[in-house]
């Protein structure tokens, strides 16, 4: 576990996994009313964002929604999740955050879905694979990670079982 933990890949993974459940999409009802209502990041693109400044740019929550609208989408930007909070509450934008700092002014929409996939190994001792406990964790893990992957990239390609070098 500490080497699988210690891996390069672990950090980026983790994080995405967690802007995919904790991040949403957050405008105004207000907002909501006079510009309708998005149902998935792809229908933002019609929408007015509210961006982060060049100090946020370096989370990967942040910086994945700048590559994926254009300048123009960006009604306005902000440094900190208070201001990016207040300025969806006025019905500027959209906004994307971890919560709501107005206090619930602000709607849910939909979590942020970060335009990257990446391909998860779990690999086990060939003595060991067929021991119940592993078995029944692997299966488990291989049948929740594909229902909350759904029909993404890599889906249907997980194997659990024997494998041979």
């Amino acid at each position: 576990i500490q080497t699988l933990m210690g891996h390069k890949n672990i950090a980026p993974f983790v994080s995405l996994r967690l802007i995919q459940h904790l991040v949403t999409s957050d405008p105004s009802p207000a907002y909501l009313q006079r510009e309708g209502r998005p149902d998935a990041m792809g229908s933002l693109k019609s929408h007015r964002l509210i961006g982060s400044d060049a100090g946020f740019l370096r989370l990967a929550v942040f910086s994945s929604v700048h590559r994926r609208y254009p300048p123009e989408s960006f009604a306005a930007t902000a440094g900190d999740l208070s201001t990016m909070g207040a300025m969806a509450a006025e019905g500027i934008g959209v906004a994307f955050l971890p919560h709501d700092p107005t206090g619930g002014r602000l709607e849910p929409l939909f979590p942020l879905d970060p335009p990257h996939h990446s391909t998860l190994w779990i690999l086990t001792h060939p003595d060991l694979r067929n021991v119940a406990r592993i078995r029944v964790f692997t299966e488990f893990l291989h049948s929740h990670l594909r229902s909350a992957v759904g029909d993404g990239p890599g889906a249907g390609r997980a194997q659990t079982g024997r494998q041979h070098a």
